[in-house]
């Protein structure tokens, strides 16, 4: 299982390159082998704009690509104030804005 959730981690990282709203404190996911499911959670500051949820849409779309033969992926978003702590998945969080607390997978 820590194989796959370092290659969820290292995809994550990779569709999140040069495409983080401004918005965004955290992306986070885990794994559910039962029913062949990443999830994906989009952990922002305030609510996200038609232009953030794309922009999160096109991730989850690259994420599924890589796993595409074994997994779906399925993004949730959560809204937290800054200084709220926000809700990470399990699996692990591929990206964490400066400032915020958390520890970043290694992937």
């Amino acid at each position: 299982m820590d194989d796959i959730l370092k290659k969820v981690c290292f995809s994550a990282k990779r569709a999140l390159e040069g495409q983080t709203p401004e918005a965004l404190r955290a992306y986070s996911f885990e794994i559910d082998q039962g029913n062949k499911l990443i999830r994906l959670r989009a952990h922002f500051a305030q609510p996200p704009s038609e232009d953030d949820l794309e922009t999160i849409s096109i991730v989850e779309t690259e994420i599924d690509a890589d796993f595409l033969d074994h997994f779906e992926a399925e993004t949730g978003v959560e809204v937290a104030a800054p200084g709220v702590p926000v809700s990470f998945l399990s699996g692990g969080v591929a990206f964490l804005r400066p400032g915020e607390v958390g520890t970043i997978c290694a992937g």
